[in-house]
């Protein structure tokens, strides 16, 4: 991780916050493991999504990220979202994107806790990896009432186009 991050501030200068290179330069070994299973509930860059209840190891390590200010739990809230002309609006989860079709020109919210300054200039460096839970944790908490249709598509991660040939749907359920 320490590398990925000063071969970063060596193409350019001031791409990580001085906060970061000093919490990276004392980072230890149980935090960054921590922080690397956390982040696979990331969507949208920072945003964070947990199931309702969180125990033994998962919460041992939201807590640890809390305490080391990786993540914000104490200002939950909530993430907007809003769909076009079509009533189309994606939701970035790594190299997927949730296709939410509803109402035109409509905005949905999603219940969300935050990565902070610190956890997202690091995540930033993380290799993608999603297992498929966060979208689903995400389709479970998008609010129904005037959505047609929920898919998923995956992007290629070289190219960030849309994998047609990967394109399922999730809601409702086929």
């Amino acid at each position: 991780m320490w590398g990925a991050i000063l071969a970063g501030e060596i193409r350019s200068q001031g791409s990580f916050s001085l906060n970061t290179l000093r919490f990276v330069a004392t980072l230890d070994k149980e935090t960054a493991e921590a922080f690397e299973r956390v982040v696979k509930n990331v969507f949208d860059h920072d945003g964070l999504v947990f199931p309702d209840v969180i125990q033994g190891h998962d919460m041992e390590d939201v807590l640890l990220l809390q305490e080391c200010g990786l993540i914000h739990r104490e200002y939950s809230g909530v993430k907007f979202f809003d769909a076009d002309e079509d009533g189309d609006l994606l939701i970035k989860v790594r190299d997927r994107v949730i296709v939410v079709n509803t109402e035109p020109n409509s905005r949905i919210e999603i219940r969300s806790d935050y990565l902070t300054r610190v956890g997202r200039e690091i995540y930033s460096i993380l290799p993608p990896e999603d297992d498929g839970e966060t979208a689903a944790e995400i389709v479970r908490r998008i609010p129904k009432s005037d959505i047609k249709s929920i898919h998923v598509v995956e992007r290629d991660p070289e190219t960030s186009k849309f994998r047609e040939d990967t394109l399922r749907r999730l809601w409702p359920e086929p």
